[in-house]
């Protein structure tokens, strides 16, 4: 692929993403895009051989995050992002490497540890819900001691509400640990159920709604407010209205 005049924007792709033709549309006549990613994954591999010459693809399969940062400087960037939350931690590695805008390597280590999130909101003062870290099922019953029921219990990494649910006594909280600790140790948070009013939204809403932010130099702006349909079990969403 001819490379143009227009500046080098990294993309850091993955799961979850936007698709990579969304990409490309938004970006035509303003930068170009250079996919960061494991093309043979079979997430997303056939999206990207539709974009066949249509976009440059560095392939970054089996590389260590040092060796990745030395690919992307030597691809010249003017700015580099994501649209995938599992790859929030690379993309600000990437950034501080080449000296390019993104969130700093404790932000993204925030946004992507539930427990450490907690924490930074509560110490900052914006809002307090308890939050007990589990290792293994025999927490269980210590951990639900300090925060009562119910409770959710949820993954300290992980994306897409996986192996997350409501759980309802020390009992259920052991089974459910040692479920999803079958294949091996994960840390999981246990935080405070936030109950909402279901009165207030009516039938065929759930009780909470999404405020969808953007934050430009450091300044967070309010979007939109999407509505939100009732979840179903374990704890799940089943989609948006904007």
């Amino acid at each position: 692929m001819a490379h143009s005049a227009l500046p080098a924007l990294l993309v850091v792709h993955d799961r979850g993403s936007a698709t990579a033709w969304r990409i490309l549309s938004a970006a035509r006549g303003l930068c170009r895009v250079i996919f960061l990613c494991e093309p043979r994954n079979p997430a997303y591999q056939a999206e990207l051989e539709q974009i066949g010459g249509h976009a440059e693809i560095a392939d970054i399969t089996g590389l260590g995050e040092a060796e990745i940062c030395r690919l992307a400087e030597n691809l010249g960037p003017a700015g580099v992002i994501t649209f995938s939350e599992y790859r929030l931690r690379l993309t600000a590695a990437i950034a501080e490497h080449c000296g390019l805008r993104f969130h700093s390597r404790a932000t993204a280590a925030a946004l992507t540890d539930k427990y450490r999130q907690r924490q930074t909101l509560s110490d900052a003062g914006v809002q307090h819900t308890g939050c007990v870290l589990v290792r293994d099922p025999d927490q269980a019953a210590t951990a639900l001691a300090e925060l009562g029921t119910p409770a959710i219990l949820k993954p300290r990494h992980g994306a897409g509400s996986v192996d997350t649910c409501l759980i309802d006594s020390a009992g259920e909280l052991r089974a459910r640990l040692a479920e999803f600790t079958a294949d091996g140790e994960r840390e999981f948070v246990l935080e405070e159920f936030l109950r909402g009013d279901p009165a207030r939204t009516g039938p065929g809403w759930a009780d909470f709604v999404s405020v969808e932010s953007l934050v430009v130099d450091g300044e967070p702006r309010t979007a939109a407010i999407s509505g939100k349909p009732p979840m179903v079990p374990p704890f799940r969403e089943t989609g948006h209205v904007l």
